[in-house]
Protein backbone atom coordinates (compact mmCIF):
# COMPACT_ATOMS: atom_id res chain seq x y z
CA UNK A 1 0.00 0.00 0.00
CA UNK A 2 2.64 2.46 -1.15
CA UNK A 3 1.71 5.85 -2.57
CA UNK A 4 4.35 8.28 -3.90
CA UNK A 5 4.93 11.12 -1.46
CA UNK A 6 4.42 13.70 -4.19
CA UNK A 7 0.80 12.66 -4.60
CA UNK A 8 -0.09 13.00 -0.93
CA UNK A 9 -1.11 15.87 1.24
CA UNK A 10 -0.81 15.49 5.04
CA UNK A 11 -4.53 14.82 5.41
CA UNK A 12 -4.44 11.91 2.98
CA UNK A 13 -1.36 10.49 4.68
CA UNK A 14 -2.93 10.85 8.12
CA UNK A 15 -6.14 9.21 6.90
CA UNK A 16 -4.20 6.24 5.53
CA UNK A 17 -2.26 5.87 8.78
CA UNK A 18 -5.42 6.09 10.89
CA UNK A 19 -7.31 3.65 8.68
CA UNK A 20 -4.47 1.12 8.86
CA UNK A 21 -3.27 1.62 12.44
CA UNK A 22 -6.11 3.44 14.21
CA UNK A 23 -6.67 1.07 17.19
CA UNK A 24 -2.93 0.65 17.71
CA UNK A 25 -2.37 4.41 17.70
CA UNK A 26 -5.19 4.96 20.19
CA UNK A 27 -3.78 2.28 22.48
CA UNK A 28 -0.28 3.75 22.23
CA UNK A 29 -1.56 7.24 23.02
CA UNK A 30 -3.41 5.94 26.06
CA UNK A 31 -0.33 4.09 27.33
CA UNK A 32 1.87 7.17 26.89
CA UNK A 33 -0.76 9.37 28.56
CA UNK A 34 -1.21 7.16 31.62
CA UNK A 35 2.52 6.49 32.07
CA UNK A 36 3.63 10.11 31.78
Amino acid sequence: MYVPVGNQNPFTLAHQIISMHGPFLVFTCLVIYFHS
